[in-house]
């Protein structure tokens, strides 16, 4: 009984290796049939003008934005005027994460 049992494991062992053979072999043969995405092709850079860096001459800077104050959490107020007596002024957003 010993012989049938050895006999039918070595069976199953073949099996499962013809089984994942061809499951590879499978795989491997729609992979390389399958339909390969297209590229579109970049537009040149000179195809989209850029905007220009520097504002137009005949605007005051303080037309880009209206004065305003915001609290700072624990800090002082930041009020834009104030700041654009000091320089030039960079503001960024963000969202506060948690709710």
């Amino acid at each position: 009984m010993n012989n049938q049992t050895d006999g039918e494991s070595q069976t199953r062992r073949t099996l499962a290796h013809v089984a994942v053979a061809t499951f590879t072999l499978v795989t491997t043969s729609l992979a390389c049939i399958a339909p390969q995405p297209t590229v579109e092709p970049t537009p040149s850079p000179s195809a989209t003008p850029l905007p220009s860096a520097t504002p137009s001459p005949t605007l005051d800077p303080l037309e880009y934005a209206v004065d305003f104050t915001l609290a700072q959490g624990d800090g002082p107020e930041f009020t834009l005027s104030e700041q654009l007596a000091a320089g030039p002024v960079v503001i960024a957003f963000f969202q506060r994460g948690g709710g």
